[in-house]
């Protein structure tokens, strides 16, 4: 082997791409985040929508294709369940339709007191993954609203779209919201 060859051998096992990330001290699979998964469901469903209605060359079903390619490399051959790496909790339908009819005194009830952080930025995974926060700009509960940021919501809280609450106010054209 000459030093060119063994120069090739030695970039490609030290720069070698891996499919799935591994741990470095035990080389075990690293499983990916439940957001990953929930991310890569939500672009495959919305794909799947797209060609159940013939649409199979527009600009969003190729921008759904792509986010699918990225987080299948991004995830690897891993096969089961995601980790919960930030501990957040899924969102029950009774409160998501709290929300929705504007009765705040059942979502402060379920919140807590003192105010459970978990369950603040609890999701939705019905809708994208949606926090508390999202559900309450999409239901145009600003009274809600108010008082979930008051209590220390994660208004950075991004759903499996990569929408953000703020993104999602101002579409709406609902400055106020947004504020």
């Amino acid at each position: 082997m000459d030093g060119n060859q063994s120069l090739a051998l030695l970039f490609l096992l030290f720069f070698k791409k891996e499919d799935s990330k591994s741990c470095p001290l035990c080389r075990e699979k690293i499983p990916p985040s439940k957001d990953i998964l929930v991310q890569l469901e939500y672009h495959r469903r919305l794909k799947r929508q797209s060609e159940a209605m013939g649409d199979t060359s527009s600009g969003s079903y190729m921008s759904h294709v792509n986010q699918i390619k990225r987080l299948e490399t991004e995830i690897g051959d891993y096969e089961g369940e995601g980790l919960d790496y930030d501990g957040c909790i899924e969102l029950p339908q009774y409160i998501v339709d709290a929300v929705k009819t504007n009765n705040i005194k059942r979502v402060l009830k379920w919140l807590g007191s003192p105010v459970d952080m978990k369950r603040l930025n609890a999701r939705y995974p019905r809708h994208a993954n949606a926090s508390l926060v999202q559900a309450a700009i999409i239901a145009r509960n600003s009274d809600l609203l108010s008082i979930l940021l008051q209590y220390g919501a994660d208004v950075n809280a991004m759903d499996a779209a990569g929408c953000s609450p703020l993104f999602m106010a101002i579409p709406e054209h609902s400055f106020e919201r947004a504020r």
